[in-house]
């Protein structure tokens, strides 16, 4: 029973590192978002295979879905022109609420996001792989 318990968290946690960025290498997705010329992010997922999904506004205020690849590569890209203005994260702070879910004690990143309330989620796993959630207002970043 303890040897099956171990597999199964060490199958968990390899699942987890590969399907999320740690929390320390977060800077090169800034590189990638601020090089594609995105002014504002809605939201990013981080998908299995390394890959980073992105929604926000990029290249002449164009809502953009963007997939980068583990290299920064953009491996798929979707553009539509909205006829409201960019809303979002600013890329200052996407990076200011990655901080504030490492000091939540964030270790892998899963999920950022932005309602057009002005409500930030910051989802991730711990150091255990449990779940970690944390809540920010965008006008406090």
């Amino acid at each position: 029973m303890k040897v099956s318990t171990l597999l199964a968290s060490a199958v968990a946690s390899s699942v987890l590192l590969s399907t999320s960025v740690m929390a320390h290498d977060h800077g090169d997705l800034h590189g990638w978002l601020d090089d594609y010329g995105f002014s504002h992010v809605t939201e990013v997922e981080w998908k299995s295979n390394d890959r980073v999904e992105v929604e926000g506004f990029a290249r002449d205020n164009m809502h953009s879905e963007v997939v980068f690849g583990p290299d920064g590569q953009v491996q798929s890209e979707e553009h539509e022109r909205y006829a409201r203005e960019a809303w979002g994260l600013s890329l200052s702070q996407l990076q200011k609420a990655m901080e504030e879910g490492k000091d939540a004690g964030i270790r892998r990143f899963d999920e950022i996001d932005v309602s057009s309330r002005g409500e930030v989620k910051v989802e991730g796993y711990d150091d255990d792989g449990k779940d970690v959630e944390i809540k920010l207002a965008l006008n406090d970043l």
